[in-house]
């Protein structure tokens, strides 16, 4: 209500300019098989290849990562730059999942909180961004 969106949900892809798209295997599958995506498209790709790259005009791919139904991280646009002298943040890193989100840490080798192991090479670097080591 805050920013006036409001979710709507569909039963496949479609272009649609300014899209933001969350979804998984079956609608990056859609993304990728669609002749046009639009333009200033979101995609906030949960799938299984989430890491891997996924170019095409108009879209800003962005990975993220659940484990266990729980998002962990995402990937975001890079937040604009208020002003000359504001230092840039990226909310995105190639080859990443995104950010760790907050309330989420790594304690004696378990994710937490909840205890859970991230998958074998897969860890938090020095950003708090996810990736495979």
């Amino acid at each position: 209500k805050i920013t006036g969106g409001k979710i709507v949900l569909e039963k496949s892809f479609r272009a649609v300019e300014g899209g933001r798209w969350i979804g998984g295997d079956a609608l990056r599958l859609e993304i990728e098989q669609a002749k046009d995506v639009g333009e200033g498209v979101m995609f906030f790709d949960f799938s299984g290849k989430a890491w891997e790259s996924l170019e095409r005009s108009g879209l800003t791919h962005l990975p993220c990562f659940e484990l266990s139904g729980l998002v962990v991280a995402m990937s975001m646009p890079h937040p604009p730059l208020p002003t000359e002298t504001t230092v840039f943040q990226s909310g995105n890193k190639p080859g990443s999942w995104g950010r760790v989100l907050p309330g989420w840490y790594l304690e004696a080798g378990k994710l937490e909180p909840g205890g859970m192991i991230l998958p074998d090479g897969v860890v938090i670097d020095a950003s708090g961004f996810l990736v495979k080591q």
